[in-house]
């Protein structure tokens, strides 16, 4: 997890050049808004690797009080069907 302005920090350098569209995910209570930035551009839309999965399990891991339960489910829902 990084700072609001660490975030802006990075979205200043590098990705209002290059991802210039800021989108917002979500609120967690007690943490904030979820951010991230991305293009405009269209994407063939694929699945995740596994290896990817673990990092975003880790990260929902250290920063919700979420179970493990809650965390499959969520990744779940995320997945294309």
């Amino acid at each position: 997890m990084i700072s609001e302005d660490q975030f802006q920090e990075i979205w200043d350098q590098e990705g209002r050049s290059f991802y210039p569209k800021l989108i917002v995910l979500g609120n967690i209570q007690g943490i904030g808004e979820i951010k991230t930035f991305t293009d405009c551009s269209e994407i063939q839309i694929r699945q995740p690797d596994e290896e990817y999965v673990q990092i975003i399990r880790k990260g929902l891991k250290e920063t919700t009080c979420w179970d493990d339960k809650k965390i499959d489910k969520y990744i779940d829902l995320c997945k294309k069907p």
